[in-house]
């Protein structure tokens, strides 16, 4: 396997299962200030959420969904407090959902009619550049990003969320810009029948463990009266040059916030949902609230031990 840098790839994950399960059942509230304030609070809404760390700073980044706009927004945090920076999205493509990072590369997917593209930025970049962007001929929702290994060649996995079908795409990893990179369909899979439930996940998030699995960890927010219940699947993705497959095995969990905004626009997975996985392995679950509520805060809540 050709040598490819660390800020290319992510951070495997000793027994996922074992992590998932132990999270705590209810989250850790928390706040992030100092943030952009969009008054149209009927109709825009945070869509994504995930975080990045690189050395002491652990940076915050969710996306803003400007339906009354020709764009949306990408809003990145430093230390909960310091708004870091404010980009659009691309004119003309709205709706950025659930996202994820692999390395120092943020995916983002937008959506235009029943198309989509996926923008790559480099998060250490001077102004979150994009450096790649992926076009889609289908919608996309969300979407998750990890990399694996087929026969000592390094692969991205690139699953985008269209309601609940999952589209799958993989690249070889080249040790050059991500620019070069060169993503290929290979197939999709429905998660329609899971414990009885239907999965139009607004956001999840892949990753890899120490033995080359792929786990994704769909987050799905289900109504429950004048809330959501937040619920989290674990499952299996068996990725290959050329097809790919899921397998659930029965594992879920409950989880509920406490803190901030009630109800159906408080911190759920309906939102700004996400995982993150730290440098040390641990694995982290995300939700923000629907809105920056005015005063420019966002309440948000997370999952980890």
């Amino acid at each position: 396997m050709s040598q490819i840098a660390e800020s290319y790839l992510s951070t495997k994950v000793e027994d996922v299962a074992g992590k998932f399960n132990a999270l705590p059942k209810t989250g850790c509230h928390e706040k992030l200030e100092n943030l952009p304030y969009y008054s149209n609070i009927g109709v825009d809404h945070v869509q994504g959420y995930t975080q990045y760390q690189n050395g002491d700073n652990l940076y915050f980044i969710f996306t803003h969904s400007l339906d009354s706009r020709e764009s949306g927004r990408i809003v990145m945090i430093k230390n909960m407090k310091t708004l870091h920076k404010e980009i659009h999205t691309q004119t003309d493509w709205n709706h950025p959902g659930g996202i994820q990072a692999v390395g120092k590369y943020l995916f983002v997917p937008c959506e235009k009619a029943e198309k989509s593209i996926i923008s790559v930025y480099d998060l250490d970049s001077s102004n979150l550049d994009k450096v790649k962007q992926i076009e889609c001929s289908h919608k996309a929702g969300s979407l998750g990003i990890t990399d694996f290994v087929i026969s000592s060649i390094p692969y991205y996995l690139l699953l985008v969320g269209a309601s609940s079908t999952y589209h799958a795409y993989i690249s070889e990893i080249k040790s050059s810009a991500m620019a070069e990179q060169s993503f290929k369909k290979v197939g999709s899979f429905s998660l329609d029948n899971i414990s009885g439930k239907k999965l139009d996940c607004q956001g999840f998030g892949l990753v890899t463990d120490t033995q080359n699995q792929v786990h994704m960890i769909a987050l799905m927010p289900h109504a429950s009266g004048a809330t959501y219940a937040d619920w989290g699947y674990l499952i299996k993705i068996n990725p290959t040059t050329s097809g790919v497959n899921y397998e659930y095995l029965g594992q879920n969990r409950h989880f509920t916030n406490k803190g901030g905004v009630s109800g159906t626009y408080g911190s759920h997975f309906r939102w700004g949902a996400g995982i993150r996985v730290t440098p040390d392995g641990r694995l982290v679950i995300l939700a923000t609230s629907r809105n920056i509520i005015a005063g420019t805060y966002l309440n948000t809540t997370s999952w980890y031990n």
